[in-house]
């Protein structure tokens, strides 16, 4: 199991092999098995407005399921490499990071058929390891290595600050405290 992430129903979600199960959260009981991912999927997000789960998977791709049926919806391709980070952003918008040779994060408007909106990069990062959004609305990413943290603004793609680290490892989880600081 690579992430878990409990929908607003309650209902737990994680990946076992190349498939999605969604179970209940008290029984452990599988209610809905989801496949179609080539290989792991290892990062799950859930768009409310659009009752839709997002994973990203060592395919290289984003499967996009109806959480009601478990029907997929669509699959949306253009990462090189395993895509590592989903984060549903403040506007609704999904961002998805890829990771090892990707160093890419991809914005997706879900109000236009999940259309590709921009794709960022920055010279000095080296791999995408852990992302998350704070209250402003910016992306938090933690490098593969040497372990630096970029902060961007989705909206346009500008860097907002880089902060060096003397990490030697990469930074797989950034958590963001209630005062707006993260770790």
């Amino acid at each position: 199991i690579a992430r878990i992430i409990q929908l607003p129903s309650g209902q737990i979600v994680n990946s076992l092999k190349n498939s999605i199960q969604i179970r209940n959260p008290y029984t452990g009981v599988i209610i809905r098995n989801l496949t179609g991912h080539k290989n792991e999927p290892v990062t799950f997000a859930y768009l409310p407005k659009h009752g839709i789960l997002a994973s990203g998977s060592k395919d290289f791709t984003i499967r996009l399921w109806n959480i009601t049926n478990g029907a997929l919806i669509k699959t949306l391709t253009g990462h090189k490499d395993v895509v590592i980070n989903l984060v549903v952003l403040l506007n609704g918008y999904l961002a998805s990071g890829g990771g090892w040779y990707d160093m890419t994060v991809k914005i997706w408007n879900p109000d236009n058929k999940f259309s590709l909106v921009r794709s960022i990069t920055f010279s000095g990062l080296q791999s995408i390891a852990g992302m998350t959004l704070l209250k402003n609305g910016n992306l938090v990413i933690g490098d593969n290595w040497p372990g630096d943290i970029f902060i961007i603004n989705p909206n346009n793609g500008s860097m907002v600050r880089q902060i060096s680290s003397a990490h030697s490892k990469p930074i797989w989880n950034i958590v963001v405290m209630s005062n707006g600081n993260f770790i």
